[in-house]
């Protein structure tokens, strides 16, 4: 088979697998689902991925790095440490609820390597945000008593805590609600008087 063909058919798979996986979560994706949306015998689907264990990870750092796309763009994109702060708490705020409800949550108790893995890898996008707040820090707009590192741990720590299906059901609110609150926080409680003057010049009137 050639290899345009092979890589078309690999894509075809991991986009077929992200809409199962976003659409019935972990455990709804399975292999004969995937051929079968794919339109792919197993033979073909196991040529492409050792086994079942490789496809889903191969789905879901796929389906990380289609989002984390989203996240480099703002990071490397116009705009004041502070504005890019602000609109990437925002992005978690949309991202985080539906893949944690959907997908993470069953990926951590089902597969532990694989969940380590995806942690990694948000770590990795989450520390570059550490840049940003030292960049902040010296335009006056955020707190110089913050430090970047802890605020970063108590983000990611809060994050977990709160946005599990057992802290939802518990507290009746809405994942979205919640992340959008942590957002808020997170972004006001670094402001100085200087941040919160600028950011009220750029509002609309």
């Amino acid at each position: 088979e050639p290899k345009g063909t092979s890589m078309d058919t690999k894509e075809r798979i991991l986009a077929v697998g992200r809409n199962l996986l976003l659409d019935h979560g972990y455990k709804g994706v399975t292999t004969d689902a995937v051929a079968k949306r794919a339109r792919v015998s197993k033979k073909t689907l196991y040529d492409s991925f050792s086994s079942k264990d490789a496809l889903m990870e191969a789905i879901l750092l796929s389906l990380l790095e289609e989002n984390m796309k989203r996240w480099d763009e703002i990071m490397s994109g116009s705009g004041d440490a502070l504005e890019k702060i602000k609109v990437l708490l925002s992005f978690l705020a949309e991202l985080l609820p539906q893949l944690q409800e959907r997908i993470f949550s069953q990926v951590e108790e089902f597969d532990p390597v694989l969940w380590a893995r995806i942690e990694e890898l948000r770590n990795e996008r989450l520390n570059r945000m550490k840049g940003l707040i030292v960049e902040a820090q010296e335009e006056g707009f955020a707190r110089k008593d913050l430090d970047p590192d802890l605020w970063l741990i108590l983000l990611l720590g809060t994050v977990r805590a709160v946005v599990s299906p057992r802290a939802l059901i518990s507290g009746g609110i809405s994942s979205r609600e919640l992340v959008h609150t942590i957002g808020i926080v997170f972004y006001e409680g670094i402001l100085t008087e200087k941040g919160r003057e600028a950011i009220a010049k750029k509002e609309p009137k």
